[in-house]
């Protein structure tokens, strides 16, 4: 797995974890977030090599498939480029105070 897509999955899951099962969710976070190999979660689940990639298979479909009826990340995505495009034009201070109040909500 390429390193964007990773980053990606890694966000898709901090939005969208509860949705797992909670195996699904043990072998995305080691995937993710500890960057084990499937062989790895195979002997520490003691589960096989295949088992360990159907789970992360499907917890990919669903954070996915979240994200496709949600939106969630991209509008968040969306909403980043916007605050950093208004960061780099002349602001008055009341204008930086308002957008540092903004990135507090998000």
């Amino acid at each position: 797995m390429d390193a964007q897509k990773l980053v990606y999955l890694s966000q898709l899951y901090d939005l969208y974890h509860p949705l797992l099962t909670d195996k699904q969710r043990t072998i995305a976070e080691a995937t993710f977030s500890n960057d084990l190999s499937l062989s790895e979660i195979a002997d520490a689940l003691k589960i096989t090599r295949s088992g360990v990639q159907d789970h992360l298979q499907k917890a990919i479909q669903k954070l996915e498939d979240a994200e496709k009826s949600l939106g969630f990340l991209k509008r968040f995505i969306n909403q980043e480029s916007l605050i950093q495009s208004l960061e780099s034009t002349d602001l008055t201070p009341e204008q930086r105070a308002l957008i540092d109040q903004l990135k507090d909500v998000m």
